[in-house]
């Protein structure tokens, strides 16, 4: 067993130097992201890397990013019906164009309270207990689409002059 897990820290080693070696500097609102999202990256793609006849880092990376949309698919109508349309500006106002790294999608409950400046355990006395209890309430799931979905309203729908409204409804959330 010590030969697998010496050849797979190698192979994880050799991926990290490869992930950390960007052919260009990261726009500042990636930076973050892309740094703490490295660990997940290097596990998957050393764990599928590791043999000779094992398919490329970029092979491997195209299945992993097709498998996530296929989830991203799937669950985006998980979050129907649940928001508001002043929920979704409130977390929009929050992020402002930040990008979601893996370790996030569990905080944003804790990170909206912050950005009000309410203690997290003191937030049922405030006016965004509503929103807190459904942000709490969403599985790991949820919580990746809901990331997906503001990033995609900041850095795209917002940007072409649409509406929240429209915009979640062309993704197949209805907003209560």
């Amino acid at each position: 067993m010590s030969n697998i897990t010496t050849a797979l820290e190698q192979n994880i080693s050799k991926i990290n130097s490869e992930i950390s070696s960007t052919e260009r500097p990261l726009a500042f609102e990636y930076e973050e992201a892309y740094s703490f999202s490295t660990w997940y990256a290097s596990e998957h793609l050393g764990a599928k890397t590791m043999f000779q006849d094992s398919p490329s880092s970029s092979e491997i990376s195209i299945l992993a990013v097709a498998r996530y949309e296929w989830i991203l698919q799937k669950y985006v109508k998980s979050i129907s019906s649940i928001f508001t349309e002043r929920d979704v500006v409130a977390l929009l106002d929050c992020y402002q164009g930040e990008i979601f790294f893996p370790d996030r999608f569990d905080s944003i409950a804790s990170d909206l309270c912050n950005h009000l400046g309410i203690e997290l355990d003191e937030y049922e006395s405030s006016d965004v207990a509503e929103l807190i209890n459904k942000l709490r309430g969403l599985s790991p799931i949820q919580c990746a689409v809901l990331a997906e979905v503001l990033e995609h309203l900041w850095n795209t729908d917002m940007r072409a002059g649409l509406n929240i409204g429209d915009a979640c409804a062309a993704r197949g959330i209805q907003l209560l």
